[in-house]
């Protein structure tokens, strides 16, 4: 005896909502400061709010030998740059007992990945705020980047004294598209593979490797602070890395996990970086 199909509306109870295996997470962009910043002095720092580092001037010169006079001994006023460890940020997820129960994918693993992501993130935004105090600038806002800037900014650097050895160039998305029209990024000339290959990545101006971030600090609403700099320039202390954390909530029936950290950080040398002025 034939029968008219179930309606879907009464067999929608029975059927069960499945969850995919694989999470797709949000994109994560790049993270170039923190990585290429100072942190030589993060174990200085057991305890307080402040570390002192002290700064050492140059000499003022050899003193000829006078056997018939005092020596002159070298006298000046040192002074010291603090680094106040002021920023405690955490991130934090939770997963009610009824989500854990139902789930199939382990997504607190993967909220927990987010968490550290935003915790570094956090630390390279600070970093990177710093760009536009550093003393020297080159580029103009609202332009392109051109090989004279680029020749500008090595000129100061070496100018100053700066090591040639631990320095890097760090663009935004717009600038590094800037540089594949210049000569000094892209020919074999200057560097030891062709861009095609390679793309941006490992590329090098000046013995410098460049690298590209989402995350530079932007200037007057509109435009982004690229700098070229060296790894002292600027530093950063995490008192307390980034740190997971977990606990029971029992009132709201929820597991709650998530990463914390204390830092600070400082501009140390303001003239072994340059502020790059970019077009967007």
């Amino acid at each position: 005896m034939a029968s008219n199909a179930i309606p879907a509306v009464n067999i929608a109870p029975y059927i069960p909502e499945m969850w995919g295996l694989i999470v797709v997470a949000a994109a994560e962009n790049n993270l170039e400061f923190v990585q290429h910043t100072d942190r030589r002095f993060e174990k200085e720092l057991k305890y307080g709010d402040t570390l002192n580092v002290p700064n050492l001037t140059n000499f003022s010169g050899a003193q000829n030998v006078d056997t018939t006079g005092d020596l002159t001994l070298y006298d000046v006023i040192q002074t010291c740059t603090a680094i106040v460890v002021n920023y405690h940020y955490y991130q934090a997820v939770g997963l009610g007992d009824q989500e854990q129960i139902q789930d199939r994918p382990d997504f607190l693993k993967a909220a927990l990945k987010k968490c550290g992501y935003d915790i570094a993130l956090i630390q390279d935004l600070k970093v990177s705020a710093l760009v536009n105090g550093l003393n020297k600038s080159e580029g103009t806002e609202g332009s392109a980047l051109t090989a004279d800037v680029l020749i500008n900014c090595y000129e100061d650097m070496n100018a100053n004294s700066v090591p040639d050895s631990d320095r890097v160039w760090i663009f935004d998305p717009k600038s590094i598209t800037d540089l594949l029209k210049i000569d000094y990024f892209v020919r074999y000339d200057y560097v030891p593979e062709g861009v095609v290959s390679k793309g941006f990545q490992g590329r090098q101006i000046f013995g410098a490797p460049v690298y590209m971030t989402q995350h530079l600090n932007v200037i007057n609403t509109s435009y982004h602070a690229a700098t070229y700099m060296h790894k002292e320039a600027l530093a950063i202390i995490s008192q307390e890395s980034p740190t997971i954390f977990n606990f029971r909530w029992p009132e709201k029936f929820t597991d709650v996990v998530g990463v914390k950290t204390l830092f600070g950080v400082k501009e140390m040398r303001d003239t072994w970086g340059i502020w790059i002025k970019t077009r967007n």
